[in-house]
């Protein structure tokens, strides 16, 4: 019986090999049933992490939409006051986010060795160690970064409709208006009809 088992082949593989790579597949598949809790909580930190960048992310969004709305409401209300324009709505594109400029130390050390060796030969070797820390400041308990100035994001364009947006005297004193109020060149400056 045992020679009838040998000689079963599949085409030229004989069925051991088969048999073999079968169970060593399996194995891949089902995987170490011994490191499942280890796995389960890994993947739990990770979308732990993942969910907290997303809340993270979420916030900076919505932070950057208010402060889109208050631009575009604080434009409307004193663009609508320029002689012609009547009625207004403002629409802000806003480019790149807050950022923190934060203040921090740097260290740098320098150590110079010379060495001599048994030749006569010399050499010097300089090593430059350089390091930066944020500076921290204790505040309510916890310690924070030194905030030195907080950028807002930029204005990278504006779109106005204004119901006196086709009179060109009216589109000018509107640019000129945005111009100065918002530091935004007059090429990225729109000015429309409300229909």
């Amino acid at each position: 019986m045992k020679n009838n088992f040998d000689k079963l082949k599949i085409g030229k593989i004989p069925i051991h090999f088969i048999v073999l790579g079968v169970i060593g597949f399996l194995l891949l598949i089902i995987g170490n049933p011994f490191s499942v809790d280890e796995k389960d909580e890994l993947t739990r930190e990770t979308e732990n992490e993942m969910s907290q960048e997303i809340r993270k992310g979420d916030y900076m969004n919505s932070e950057k939409t208010r402060y889109r709305e208050n631009l575009e409401n604080r434009l409307v209300e004193i663009l609508s006051k320029i002689e012609g324009a009547g009625e207004v709505s403002v629409l802000l594109q806003l480019e790149g986010g807050k950022e923190l400029d934060v203040a921090y130390e740097s260290e740098r050390d320098i150590t110079k060795t010379k060495e001599t060796d048994a030749g006569g030969g010399t050499r010097v070797i300089e090593e430059e160690m350089a390091s930066e820390e944020y500076k921290m400041i204790r505040e309510g308990g916890e310690d924070k970064p030194l905030v030195l100035r907080t950028l807002k994001p930029q204005v990278n364009g504006v779109l106005i409709v204004a119901e006196g947006g086709a009179n060109i005297q009216t589109q000018k004193k509107l640019t000129k208006a945005v111009e100065s109020l918002m530091d935004v060149p007059s090429h990225k400056i729109r000015i429309l009809p409300q229909n």
